[in-house]
């Protein structure tokens, strides 16, 4: 399977959950010493997903555009 075959699979997931196919990737990589230590997290969040769970932050990201 290449990577254009997981994407669209992760596509398809989402559309099932949230009826939307608008997502984000992320990927997390905790360092030595960290409570997850060395581990890497790769997930994907839908936009309506994702507005939400930054809803959630004490502190709001810094909003930059390209």
């Amino acid at each position: 399977m290449d990577g254009n075959s997981t994407v669209e699979l992760n596509v398809k997931l989402i559309e099932r959950v949230c009826m939307l196919d608008t997502f984000q990737s992320f990927q997390l990589n905790f360092g030595y010493g960290s409570k997850f230590d060395e581990q890497t997290w790769t997930f994907d969040l839908c936009e309506k997903c994702l507005e939400e769970f930054i809803h959630t932050f004490q502190i709001m990201p810094d909003i930059g555009y390209r």
